[in-house]
């Protein structure tokens, strides 16, 4: 995944990340997903 700047302002930088899951088959109607992601900078909820 990556964020691409396009029009962002200047102080913006890009955001490279890899987002690795894993599915299990656990019932007939239930999966158990598993999710990690690593990335170079964090985004706050706030912005």
């Amino acid at each position: 995944m990556e964020k691409i700047n396009g029009f962002a302002p200047p102080n913006k930088t890009t955001i490279n990340a890899i987002a690795l899951s894993d599915a299990k088959k656990i019932s007939n109607d239930a999966y158990l997903v598993k999710v990690a992601v690593f990335g170079n900078k964090a985004i706050s909820q706030n912005q």
